[in-house]
């Protein structure tokens, strides 16, 4: 019921991709410091991976720590791989993607 309110399945897959873009667009244009290391053609809409600075673990610490204090929890990475994983699942509205 709650996706129908949305506006539909349409809707929520128009708003996975604008949110999706929006971490993957400040990736790209960081000049590097931010690095999604999957390969564009198998990229999640739901899930998005980032390295800092090519993996740098004080800077990701740092980050996961400061994203928590602002709300925003289960930032780290996979245990074995280490980095950010920033779920953006259908409850998480464009604005906060905005925000973070």
């Amino acid at each position: 019921r709650w996706i129908e309110k949305q506006g539909g399945v349409k809707e929520m897959a128009k708003r996975a991709t604008t949110k999706s873009a929006l971490l993957y667009n400040l990736c790209e244009s960081s000049g590097g410091y931010y690095i999604c290391p999957v390969n564009k053609k198998n990229r999640s809409r739901m899930n998005v991976v980032i390295r800092i600075q090519g993996g740098n673990k004080d800077l990701e610490t740092l980050f996961v720590k400061e994203a928590s204090d602002s709300g925003f929890i289960g930032t780290n990475g996979h245990r074995s791989v280490g980095g950010l994983r920033i779920s953006i699942y259908n409850a998480v509205s464009v604005e906060e993607v905005q925000r973070f």
